[in-house]
């Protein structure tokens, strides 16, 4: 809702009847930056909560890879595993996930240089030292997190 569309909802139910105009205006302002405040902070608390799953998916993802002594870049296979999962979500389920990442993802995208290219510069040396045996641990960490 606008600030505007909410002033005039706030004159319509009686805020500021009785008052002078600048006291009204005041208190709409005082309202609307409530909202303003109110909706900065739960963007916010998406923004944290979504980016730390990302985060400690990443980092648990990592931790596996190692112990597994895998050489593929995990981040690249979680970008993957994300891209199926998606494709493999009815598309209402797909879109609340892509709706609540949304804030994550933004972040991401403006600091990807930072985050992702890495990965794709190894991804050709990483595949070229996978060898069967690690390529089927992969096979069976995907086959475990994905049950």
């Amino acid at each position: 809702m606008a600030v505007d569309d909410l002033n005039h909802h706030l004159i319509a139910v009686g805020v500021g009847v009785g008052e002078d105009a600048a006291t009204a205006h005041c208190g709409l302002r005082t309202v609307s930056n409530f909202f303003f405040m109110a909706r900065l902070v739960r963007n916010m608390a998406q923004l944290v909560v979504s980016l730390g799953i990302l985060v400690a998916a990443d980092k648990l993802l990592e931790q596996a890879f190692a112990a597994a002594s895998i050489k593929f870049p995990s981040a690249l296979f979680a970008m993957f595993c994300i891209f199926a999962a998606l494709l493999l979500l009815p598309p209402w389920l797909a879109n609340g996930f892509m709706a609540f990442f949304d804030p994550a993802t933004v972040f991401i995208h403006r600091w990807l240089p930072l985050f992702f290219v890495p990965s794709l510069v190894v991804l050709p040396l990483a595949v070229r030292d996978v060898s069967p045996a690690s390529a089927l641990k992969i096979l069976f960490i995907t086959c475990t997190y994905c049950n």
